[in-house]
């Protein structure tokens, strides 16, 4: 079956909504919604993959003017890389990956970012097996504050 690699347009909202959705379920669909505005506003580029049943992978790039870690700014950030577990196995998410790679170096840029959360060993499996080097892990914390009283005057 023939898959076509191509940039994401004003058109694809919709279908592009419904695999981040796929990739990120506990995500409110007005929250895809906000970040697929925010992503064609951007300096990025978001690669889709489609085939005759539709779209059936993505890859999203933005450009992180700050950097990232490992990295010097501006640097594009692959912000989310998925292909639907029907098509998994296919090349699909290599061949993103190749178009993202082509269209950063296109632009002049010298490296691409990505993240991976420290639990998705698959995620950062596939990172190395493209020629990703991991530059160092994180671990993030958050503390609810709702429950203090607040400072008294005095």
């Amino acid at each position: 079956m023939r898959i076509r690699i191509r940039p994401a347009t004003i058109h694809d909202q919709g279908a592009w909504a419904r695999l981040r959705a796929e990739l990120w379920p506990e995500c409110p669909v007005h929250r895809h919604e906000l970040k697929i505005r925010e992503l064609m506003a951007g300096p990025g580029i978001t690669v889709l993959a489609e085939g005759q049943e539709g779209l059936v992978g993505l890859l999203e790039i933005s450009v992180r003017a700050e950097g990232a870690e490992g990295a010097k700014g501006p640097v594009p950030f692959l912000e989310a890389w998925y292909v639907t577990r029907a098509r998994r196995g296919q090349g699909i998410g290599r061949s993103l990956m190749q178009y993202a790679e082509r269209w950063a170096a296109s632009q002049g840029h010298q490296e691409l970012a990505s993240g991976a959360p420290l639990h998705n060993s698959l995620a950062m499996h596939l990172h190395q097996r493209l020629g990703f080097r991991e530059v160092g892990r994180t671990v993030h914390f958050v503390k609810p504050l709702s429950a203090l009283e607040p400072p008294s005057e005095g």
